[in-house]
């Protein structure tokens, strides 16, 4: 049995550069696909936040609204802030009002991030509504 020299050692740098050029792309391909997730992440949160926001300042706006413009006011309104729109709904239960406002960035026809926040009362004055708010959310 005749065993098999390896003296002759030629092009095995270059076997050894290519396999560490390749392990050297496989993970900067794991590290850029990491970074583009957490990017979409982060972006989802902001705009998850800024749905919050909105329609929480929405559930304000309708409770000043009920309590200054027009009490008996059922129905839908709805208000441009910032880079998003809320949309609030009034409705009558049997325990009294229902205030349900919902938060779209950037708008409600192809909204990226959607929040809710609603709200319960019994009677005038409707700003202690929002005290008792219940919150939500709906991923699209």
């Amino acid at each position: 049995m005749r065993l098999i020299s390896l003296k002759n050692e030629k092009g095995m740098a270059a076997v050894i550069a290519l396999s560490i050029l390749i392990i050297l792309l496989a993970l900067g391909s794991v590290i850029l696909f990491t970074a583009d997730t957490e990017f979409n992440i982060a972006g989802y949160q902001k705009e998850s936040t800024q749905a919050l926001y909105i329609a929480d300042a929405g559930i304000q706006y309708v409770c000043w609204y009920l309590s200054n413009v027009d009490s008996g006011f059922r129905g839908s309104l709805s208000q441009v802030l910032g880079e998003g729109v809320f949309v609030g709904e009034v409705t009558d239960t049997d325990n009294g009002i229902n205030i349900k406002v919902t938060g779209y960035v950037p708008d409600a026809i192809n909204p990226r991030a959607k929040r809710i926040v609603e709200g319960f009362g019994a009677s005038p004055p409707y700003h202690p509504i929002y005290d008792y708010a219940l919150y939500h959310h709906q991923l699209k």
